[in-house]
């Protein structure tokens, strides 16, 4: 079941992140899969269908965002949504009414959503795939409306991820966020980024469940996996941390990447996002956090 609940997650999320965002705010995935088993059940199919013999390789593969019509009225996901908190301890704390609603207000001010890029930057974006990032990631800011709730609600971290992989961006608001030019320079070093992203993350106070990109290039070489020994376990820690509810994470870049590299770095039970530009990349990201963001 946690497996068909992954392979689940990643087609709701292409599909519609609206829904995505309600379900996984309100923890509805259980629910919205086992009804789909009872309204779509000729969307779910394992085995049999695929060359390679794999029995989950097929699952979904037939779901359509028509599929999905009444799933939010059928598990009442339009009566509010609130993203749960990464705070695994909790006190019940008794408040008059007045201090009640001042600790939301300060509860809302203090809304910390951390989002950190982890950005391919080796040599094998170089050209004009290093110069199309660039303008790509200059108009990630341009999503947000200045000075809105979600621009100071958004903490922004990136990480450029190469055999020099270094966090250039400390977490910032979209409004403080001043984007860099990119440069591109040593070899292909997937496991560092994705490690130092989630420490960065782990370090991290937030009050909301932290979300991770990682943009992933051209592989360098053809033996980058055995200079870039800590890239299975970098991304095993981090396809765990999604099982556990802990983090949104996402495998992401343009056409053009080596699909046998970017098959082997995303979950072994779904597929990285695929899109025809940069300014698509970041437009898509910009939106299903903005999804995700409650007023």
């Amino acid at each position: 079941m946690l497996q068909e609940q992954v392979i689940f997650k990643e087609k709701i999320a292409i599909l519609s992140p609206e829904i995505y965002v309600q379900l996984e705010s309100q923890r509805k995935w259980a629910d919205a899969l086992a009804q789909m088993k009872i309204t779509s059940p000729q969307t779910i199919m394992t085995g049999g269908n695929s060359d390679s013999g794999d029995s989950v390789s097929n699952l979904f593969n037939l779901l359509q965002i028509e599929h999905l019509t009444g799933l939010p009225d059928r598990l009442q996901l339009n009566q509010g949504t609130s993203t749960p908190s990464l705070s695994t301890a909790s006190t019940k704390t008794y408040l008059s009414p007045d201090s009640e609603k001042k600790s939301l207000r300060a509860k809302s001010a203090e809304l910390k959503i951390p989002v950190v890029l982890v950005v391919d930057t080796s040599t094998s974006m170089s050209g004009e795939r290093i110069d199309s990032l660039n303008a790509g990631i200059s108009t990630f800011k341009q999503q947000f409306e200045p000075s809105s709730k979600i621009s100071q609600s958004v903490k922004l971290a990136i990480i450029t991820s190469n055999s020099n992989g270094r966090g250039i961006q400390d977490f910032v608001n979209i409004d403080e966020f001043a984007p860099s030019p990119f440069k591109a320079e040593g070899e292909t070093m997937m496991g560092k980024g994705i490690n130092l992203a989630l420490q960065e993350i782990e370090n991290y106070l937030a009050s909301q469940k932290p979300w991770l990109f990682y943009i992933i290039g051209p592989a360098t070489n053809n033996n980058w996996q055995l200079t870039d020994k800590d890239w299975q376990k970098s991304t095993q820690r981090a396809w765990k941390a999604v099982e556990e509810n802990k983090l949104n994470f996402f495998v992401v870049n343009v056409q053009g990447v080596d699909s046998i590299n970017l098959i082997k770095f995303g979950s072994p039970k779904t597929s990285p996002k695929l899109f025809n530009e940069f300014q698509e990349l970041f437009h898509w990201i910009a939106e299903i956090l903005k999804k995700s963001f409650q007023e």
